[in-house]
């Protein structure tokens, strides 16, 4: 998913995306990518995210204490940074976090873009 895919996106969608990610998502750095991921035995506000940044959800394969299906969104690299990029200005809780993750991930990336280039190709 590229950021220009998601431009259209309307301001109380990402509101709402961003208030449900406010409690219920997780993200951070792992092996060196951004992971964001939310997990909800209610399938009604993935799927709401799922098509408004057109990713996947899937079902689990455990259920809660109560027995109801548990469902996961994941994503990761450049589709959790766009994702990320677009909600932070409207969260409040996790706002702070979203933001260094951020950061942290374009620094990455930098770095890594760097070394790509400075890499010597053996003659």
């Amino acid at each position: 998913m590229s950021l220009g895919s998601c431009k259209e996106i309307d301001q109380l969608s990402l509101a709402y995306a961003a208030g449900y990610m406010d409690g219920e998502a997780s993200f951070n750095i792992y092996n060196n990518r951004l992971i964001l991921q939310i997990e909800s035995c209610s399938d009604l506000p993935l799927n709401f995210l799922a098509n408004i940044f057109k990713v996947v959800i899937r079902p689990l394969n455990r259920k809660t204490k109560r027995n109801r299906q548990v469902y996961r969104m994941a994503v990761s690299g450049k589709t959790a940074y766009s994702i990320l990029s677009l909600v932070s200005p409207f969260m409040l809780e996790k706002r702070a976090k979203a933001i260094k993750m951020l950061s942290t991930y374009e620094q990455l990336c930098e770095k890594k873009a760097n070394q790509t280039k400075n890499c010597k190709v053996p003659a």
